[in-house]
């Protein structure tokens, strides 16, 4: 018996053994009744798994009705393609032509080898990254760690009679002077010039 792979539409990948290995029969495998449509869609060849060359081969349908979408995300090239229902992955041995059993463990190298790898992203930069206030001297620092650069204003370094008082009244001194000079202005715009008019006789 070999093991092949089926990619169940909600993106579930799980073996399945079969007793015989024609393609003409592949499609009742991932339960379709028809062959309609179901056809080979990609062979990602010689791909090393230990020591063997195999060449895994896709077979799918690529028309279906609305919400039989299969939503697994494919390797390149068939990562924009859209296929329905399950889809089916064969593997063959690329030396001797025949039948090789998968398994998921090895396809989920071979996908990982597709994709170009993928990074771990359990660790990140800022872990690897030292804190630069480390071997600071604590006298060269504020009370809340940060460096005495002139960026960083203690609290007790304002003015002990500045308050939020004081610049209210100030916004308020302002606010009115403003008026004032708004309405001098105004004032100033309206006057009339006098004329002497002379008339000519």
């Amino acid at each position: 018996m070999i093991t092949v792979l089926l990619i169940e539409k909600n993106g579930n990948v799980k073996e399945q053994k079969i007793k015989t290995f024609h393609k003409n029969d592949f499609y009742k495998k991932c339960g379709f009744k028809k062959p309609d449509n179901f056809e080979q869609r990609n062979v990602w060849k010689k791909m090393k798994v230990g020591n063997d060359l195999v060449n895994l081969t896709l077979y799918s349908k690529d028309s279906g009705r609305a919400g039989f979408e299969n939503k697994y995300d494919l390797p390149p090239p068939l990562d924009s393609a859209l296929y329905f229902g399950t889809m089916l992955i064969v593997g063959e041995d690329a030396e001797l032509n025949k039948p090789y059993s998968l398994s998921t463990s090895i396809w989920e190298k071979v996908y990982e080898k597709l994709f170009g790898g993928f990074e771990d992203i359990t660790q990140t930069d800022d872990e690897e990254e030292e804190d630069e206030l480390a071997n600071i001297p604590a006298e060269m620092k504020t009370k809340n760690g940060y460096l005495k650069d002139g960026f960083v204003v203690e609290d007790n370094m304002l003015s002990p009679t500045h308050s939020t008082e004081d610049d209210e009244e100030t916004a308020e001194e302002t606010d009115e002077q403003e008026t004032d000079e708004e309405e001098e202005n105004f004032d100033s715009e309206l006057e009339c010039e006098e004329y002497e008019y002379e008339g000519h006789d």
